[in-house]
């Protein structure tokens, strides 16, 4: 072989390992993390940290919450709407990587609670210019609703109690339990599929178009609220992480 063959293998070989490489990245990437809060902070710490390296912190100066450095105790607010609690709720600030935009979107959370009520995290509320997103709690039954311009779509887990799967519709049980919400997009459109604890609990579709507010992430209740023409839907429980991710 001549020297030109010779280094003409030599890149085809080398190019292909590049090409085979490429391939095999692109096939075990995962999903993206747009942030992760631990929630490991202390009652000293001034700030949540983000884990995924994006820097979406928040402040949590004056903030009442217990911060035992495992997970945020939401428990003073004993009832939904009570009093407005002085800094119960934190607040992320917007920005535009926390909205879900037309694409895929995923959000799950750990939590625990034995009170049947309350809003466990959300951005933005009703009425918020580009939508909003919001996970609850009414009568113990976790729902994730997306809202926007053009359309809203929801799944709760109560919805699939009936599946002969075990499921009772309530997590309220003052168990730790990781809830997850994805929305999807596949050749019929899009839709909103749940998890509770690594089980898939079921899907529903619908179109909610672009979702895009300015507003803050709230963790523990509504952001805007007065408790007399807007209640604050306070959460009694812990929380112990919450992510969201780009699948």
């Amino acid at each position: 072989m001549t020297g030109l063959g010779r280094i003409s293998t030599v890149v085809a070989l080398a190019l292909s390992t590049i090409v085979v490489g490429a391939v095999q990245a692109t096939a075990t990437d995962g999903p993206v993390v747009v942030a992760d809060w631990q929630m490991n902070e202390l009652q000293s710490d001034d700030t949540m940290a983000d884990s995924s390296g994006n820097g979406i912190t928040a402040s949590l100066d004056g903030l009442s919450v217990i911060r035992n450095g495992a997970y945020y105790d939401f428990n003073e607010a004993d009832k939904p709407n009570k009093a407005i609690a002085p800094e119960h709720i934190v607040r992320v600030p917007h920005t535009d990587a926390l909205n879900p935009g037309t694409g895929t979107y995923a959000v799950e959370f750990r939590y625990r609670t034995d009170r049947p009520y309350g809003n466990i995290v959300q951005k933005g509320q009703a009425g918020a210019r580009g939508g909003y997103w919001k996970f609850q709690l009414p009568q113990g039954e976790v729902s994730c609703l997306f809202r926007g311009p053009s359309g809203s779509n929801s799944v709760r887990y109560q919805d699939y109690k009936d599946y002969g799967n075990g499921v009772t519709g309530r997590l309220d049980d003052d168990e730790w339990h990781t809830v997850r919400c994805e929305r999807f997009f596949d050749k019929r459109g899009e839709g909103l599929r749940m998890y509770v604890d690594g089980q898939y609990v079921g899907i529903n579709r619908g179109n909610t178009g672009v979702l895009a507010n300015r507003e803050p992430v709230y963790i523990g209740g509504k952001g805007f609220c007065n408790q007399v023409t807007i209640t604050c839907d306070y959460f009694g429980g812990e929380i112990d992480w919450v992510r969201i991710e780009r699948p």
